[in-house]
């Protein structure tokens, strides 16, 4: 699917067990760009070795409980999205770090990068998806409620800054999402 105006391929795969350098210029790119939005901190990402990213790509790569799926366009990668299975009660399915270049922003391409993490999961687990998301970052609690997730009456303070606060949202199910079941799973 095209970006409009642009023609570039847009692509949206598993990570591979060799990008973790890729995975670290993603997160530290998110992290810079929108500090307020995450549980992790811009400082303890850049104080994270190399190895540490690598480790993780290669598990992410191969797990059936956890994983990073990356968005690119003409080949570039343009954004990321996490998703995994929480091992203790309550045991529950979650999607994370979304993040997505400010220029692809609007077009479609974080929509399909939550529901390929989504799907992913549901293939496993057939459970609801969640998504932890910070209550200061108001176009990101927009977005996900234009996608169908719904806000629970669960909150927490925001791991990176326990001075703000953070909502857990549920995917609403299929047939009851704005979307026609076709787009969600795209």
């Amino acid at each position: 699917m095209p970006v409009a105006g642009n023609r570039k391929k847009i692509v949206i795969r598993r990570i591979t067990a060799n990008e973790g350098a890729l995975l670290r210029r993603l997160r530290i790119a998110a992290l810079t760009e929108a500090p307020y939005a995450f549980g992790a901190r811009l400082d303890d990402t850049l104080a994270e070795p190399l190895a540490s990213f690598d480790a993780t790509a290669a598990r992410h790569a191969s797990s059936a409980t956890s994983t990073t799926f990356i968005a690119f366009v003409g080949g570039e990668a343009v954004g990321l999205i996490g998703a995994f299975e929480a091992v203790l009660p309550p045991e529950r399915c979650f999607i994370c770090s979304l993040w997505l270049e400010p220029a692809h922003r609007g077009t479609g391409i974080a929509a399909q990068l939550v529901h390929t993490a989504s799907a992913w999961l549901c293939q496993r687990s057939g459970q609801d998806v969640f998504a932890w998301v910070a209550d200061a970052n108001r176009r990101a609690l927009a977005f996900y409620q234009k996608i169908g997730f719904v806000a629970t009456d669960e909150h927490l303070p925001l791991p990176s800054n326990p001075a703000e606060t953070e909502t857990l949202f549920r995917l609403k199910p299929v047939i009851e999402s704005s979307l026609p079941a076709t787009e969600l799973l795209k």
